[in-house]
């Protein structure tokens, strides 16, 4: 079958999904808006950029693929709504929206909003995010829940080594110019618990403009507090040297607020390392609390603080829900179960 995914840029939670439609004899077409390769992987796929849309050459383009089914991201975004037009046009009988809002919510606008694209699109919605189960159902029939797919980044929880150098070493993934990526928060939290445990902590991420505000304050703090000999930033690196950072790392935070869905949540998972992550980040419920990491108050210092305690003051504690961790990566977002549950969707 022939698949033409629609989107921004070639996000890395979609290169395991890229990878496992190939590895079953499908043709992959990737058409984004723009690509960085600083933090992008093209080895498998080279992304198409699509300059001009607005114009009957990139009717002619889709045409010419002639693609079986069509995944097509944030269908507010104009790139994607001209995407849909020229879909319905062509008849492709296949079409997916991708969004990362949650399958489980409250009826409101923006629920109403998206039937009406389900419906003049003749498409099936899918989202990697849960939401609020508990609470409500899942927003419409036509709608799906696919959790984001990776490949086992250790070949063994075994083989992994902890506590290098002596140090309780922590790893956060996150964009360096953005606020809500929390970075200070977590920064604060480490100044907090440093004179109680030896740690160390990284911090990678994508990084645009280096005289950037956010991250000339994220510096001055490391620098204002006599941190640099315990906090490391790292930036625009290859996504595999992003899993090799991993592997050195002991345990995963991501402090960020209003995070749609983060991909770094289930990186950490498949590289056996126990995850804390705030209530507002739509991926918190790949975490099963207790057993996997914990979930603390979006922007709350105090309780980031008292969740970190709960794993890094009993390392046989740490050491387990890593295996936990790893084993649920395994279980809950391995590429075949992906592949398995992405076909029936379609079918």
């Amino acid at each position: 079958m022939k698949f033409l995914f629609i989107a921004p840029r070639f996000h890395t939670n979609q290169y395991f999904i890229v990878k496992i439609l190939q590895k079953k004899g499908h043709n992959v077409a990737f058409f984004v808006r723009d690509k960085n390769k600083a933090s992008e992987k093209h080895d498998i796929l080279e992304p198409i950029v699509i300059r001009r849309f607005l114009n009957l050459g990139y009717f002619r383009k889709i045409k010419k693929l002639n693609p079986d089914i069509i995944v097509v991201r944030d269908p507010n975004k104009l790139f994607s709504l001209v995407t849909l037009l020229m879909a319905r046009i062509l008849k492709i009988k296949n079409i997916l929206i991708y969004t990362q809002g949650p399958l489980c919510r409250k009826q409101n606008l923006k629920t109403k909003m998206n039937k009406i694209f389900l419906t003049v699109f003749k498409a099936k919605w899918i989202t990697p995010v849960l939401g609020e189960k508990e609470k409500y159902e899942k927003f419409d029939k036509r709608a799906y829940y696919l959790p984001f797919t990776i490949e086992p980044i250790i070949k063994s929880f075994k083989d992994k080594q902890f506590f290098l150098d002596g140090n309780i070493n922590i790893i956060s993934v996150g964009k360096l110019n953005l606020p809500r990526k929390n970075i200070i928060l977590l920064f604060e939290a480490i100044k907090k618990l440093k004179n109680e445990f030896p740690l160390h902590l990284t911090v990678i991420g994508f990084l645009e403009n280096e005289k950037g505000e956010h991250y000339l304050k994220t510096l001055n703090f490391v620098e204002e507090n006599n941190l640099s000999d315990i906090i490391t930033i790292k930036k625009n690196i290859d996504l595999f040297e992003v899993y090799e950072e991993y592997k050195k790392n002991d345990l995963f935070i991501l402090p960020s607020s209003n995070e749609p869905a983060a991909y770094s949540i289930i990186e950490a998972m498949a590289c056996g390392l126990p995850v804390i992550s705030s209530d507002t980040n739509g991926t918190s419920c790949y975490i099963e609390e207790g057993r996997t990491g914990y979930i603390f108050k979006s922007n709350d210092l105090n309780d980031l603080i008292k969740k970190i305690c709960l794993i890094i003051s009993d390392k046989n504690k740490l050491l387990k829900m890593g295996e936990e961790s790893c084993s649920l990566a395994i279980k809950n977002h391995n590429p075949e179960s992906f592949y398995k549950k992405f076909m029936g969707i379609i079918k």
